[in-house]
């Protein structure tokens, strides 16, 4: 009998638990109910047997606990199985976000890496294009003309190079001319 007791706890705390988190509030109170009325069951077959009222016990037990055990066995069933299907419809749900969000993260890659090809890619010319004209002008100073046109201006190496070599040439220029 107090193995039942603790049992009979045990099952009380499961129902306390399944309150916080089962979705049907009407199952668990008919289960919390059902569980009410085997305790109270329960304690008159014990009350009965301790007495040595053995048959009305057994009447009991075979009848108005065995029917109120079958519909709780059969509620506790129904909620298991509807439990299962919402698990499977969270599991269900949880995928298709992760599938989302695993789509959305290649899509952000994807455009992070266009965007920064085509950020690399206008620097590259922004850089290149001050570097051609130089390369130009050296070109045409190989082949002796020292009349070379640097347009490039900026504060920064390549336009501290573009003007020495502009100055180097009208340097080399009055050179000549001087000469």
């Amino acid at each position: 009998l107090d193995n039942v007791d603790q049992i009979s706890e045990n099952l009380q705390k499961n129902v306390t638990a399944l309150e916080s988190t089962y979705s049907d509030k009407e199952a668990v109170q008919k289960i919390d109910e059902l569980f009410t009325q085997l305790r109270d069951i329960r304690t008159e077959m014990v009350e009965d047997a301790r007495k040595n009222k053995n048959d009305a016990a057994l009447e009991v037990f075979n009848g108005e606990y065995n029917t109120v055990v079958e519909e709780l066995q059969n509620l506790l069933v129904s909620v298991g199985d509807n439990a299962s299907k919402e698990a499977h419809d969270q599991y269900t749900v949880t995928r298709v976000i992760s599938l989302v969000c695993l789509i959305l993260m290649i899509a952000i890659g994807v455009v992070s890496v266009t965007v920064s090809s085509r950020i690399a890619a206008i620097m590259v010319k922004i850089l290149m294009s001050p570097i051609k004209e130089i390369q130009a002008a050296t070109a045409s100073l190989k082949e002796g003309n020292l009349d070379v046109d640097i347009t490039y201006e900026a504060d920064d190496e390549l336009g501290s190079l573009a003007s020495d070599f502009r100055e180097s040439c009208t340097v080399l220029h009055e050179i000549v001319t001087d000469a």
